[in-house]
């Protein structure tokens, strides 16, 4: 079985990556930068390192096979933590959903991952391996494409504040990087949701669909029902911008502080309460369309689901993939759809 270093151990979502690989047997070193947080977890191996200490870094992922990063914001802890798993030897994968975050992984860092002889698998939690793995199971039946839409649909989805942090990156992206604006204010998505207001959301299927689809950008938005009351859902869209204006104020910081006064996250029962979806559309450059849907509960656990398959796949002997990869451009989308079914994740493509 592979050796894990997991980065962030102690924060929550870590916790939950340590109780899924000690489920499933897998040795975990827990990473991060408190060692009294770390012992905290039960974890029987620790390492303190912190993000400023590259040869402690390193040291603390010697001999993993592995490196799972779960400490947000990215922006601040991604680059870090991935070269120094480069260094060590060690595949990378992290739960990120911070677009800027993952073109850097794409772009200047793909060559350091490549050169240590690695393979990086940025978003490989529910941001956004499962909207990544459906644009595969739809996009491939038509293209190349002409046009790929993604739709993210949740209900009752409360956020860590490592979610929160990092909501506040997403928010505070340039709009020239964000998804352009919608043609219309509603799209017609599969049952049971039906027609559903929209506005523009930064989801990470713009950079890992192109990579393993003949497909442009894909448009991402999200349901404004998931981020609003139905009274102010209308209005979203026009909303977004001034959000983003308000982000370079000095509120910014304000947030920050604020959302560090709140719970760590969600019980369980709050999580198990979730209900979410994502939809894809596709239409091939010949007119042919294409819709899947896939839908499920428990960001968070389904998270660390994830991320131990992702380990197991990369600890693979037959695994051979080098330098940054998307999720369904590292592993086989069929067969990681499939094993998610266990999990409670149903895909209809």
């Amino acid at each position: 079985m592979p050796t894990v270093a997991v980065y962030g151990a102690s924060g929550f979502t870590g916790r939950l990556v340590l109780a899924e690989l000690a489920r499933r047997g897998i040795d975990a070193v827990a990473c991060g930068r408190d060692a009294r947080r770390l012992r905290a977890t039960g974890a029987t191996r620790i390492a303190v390192a912190g993000l400023g200490d590259a040869g402690a870094l390193r040291a603390a992922f010697e001999g993993a096979t592995v490196v799972a990063n779960c400490a947000g914001p990215f922006h601040r802890t991604g680059e870090p933590v991935l070269r120094a798993a480069a260094a060590a030897g060690a595949h990378y994968l992290d739960t990120t959903g911070e677009r800027p975050w993952m073109r850097r992984a794409f772009g200047a860092l793909d060559a350091v991952v490549a050169d240590a002889g690695v393979a990086a698998v940025p978003a490989m939690g529910f941001d956004y391996l499962p909207g990544d793995l459906l644009c595969a199971l739809v996009g491939r039946r038509v293209q190349p494409l002409a046009e790929l839409v993604v739709v993210y649909d949740l209900e009752g989805f409360a956020m860590t504040r490592g979610t929160l942090r990092s909501g506040l990156e997403m928010l505070a992206e340039p709009s020239g990087a964000a998804a352009p604006a919608p043609r219309r204010a509603a799209v017609r998505l599969p049952a049971p949701a039906g027609r559903q207001a929209v506005v523009p959301y930064p989801g990470g299927e713009v950079v890992t669909a192109p990579r393993h689809l003949r497909t442009p950008p894909p448009r991402v938005f999200i349901t404004a029902r998931s981020l609003a009351p139905a009274a102010v859902a209308g209005v979203l869209g026009a909303l977004l911008p001034l959000g983003r204006a308000l982000m370079a104020t000095p509120l910014r910081a304000g947030l920050e502080r604020a959302i560090g006064r709140l719970p760590e996250g969600p019980d369980e029962a709050s999580r198990r309460g979730v209900r979410w979806a994502v939809a894809a559309l596709a239409r091939g450059e010949h007119g042919r369309l294409a819709q899947g849907r896939v839908s499920g509960s428990d960001v968070y656990g389904l998270t660390a689901a994830t991320i131990a398959e992702g380990v197991q796949r990369l600890a693979a002997a037959d695994f051979a993939g080098r330098g940054t990869l998307a999720p369904a451009e590292a592993f086989d989308a069929e067969e990681l759809a499939g094993a998610l079914d266990a999990h409670g994740v149903r895909f209809a493509a």
